[in-house]
């Protein structure tokens, strides 16, 4: 889950909070755009994934690694 923490009106960039959707793990990411924010979040290792009914899913870089050993199998 990724949410929009405080808006920066006047450099159209924002803080957020990115959220494990898995185990609860957390990162903040600060003054940042969409765009900033996604290229932050996978040189950190998380992984984000459409899911079949529309919904995003974001998983940090521990339980993508399991999700990715387990597929590996």
């Amino acid at each position: 889950m990724i949410n929009r923490e405080t808006t920066h009106y006047e450099t159209d960039t924002a803080d957020f909070e990115v959220t494990c959707d898995l185990c609860g793990e957390q990162d903040f990411y600060d003054d940042m755009d969409w765009t900033d924010l996604m290229a932050a979040m996978k040189d950190d290792g998380w992984k984000n994934k459409k899911e079949g009914g529309g919904d995003w899913v974001h998983h940090c870089p521990k339980c993508a690694a399991k999700i990715q050993e387990r597929l590996d199998r």
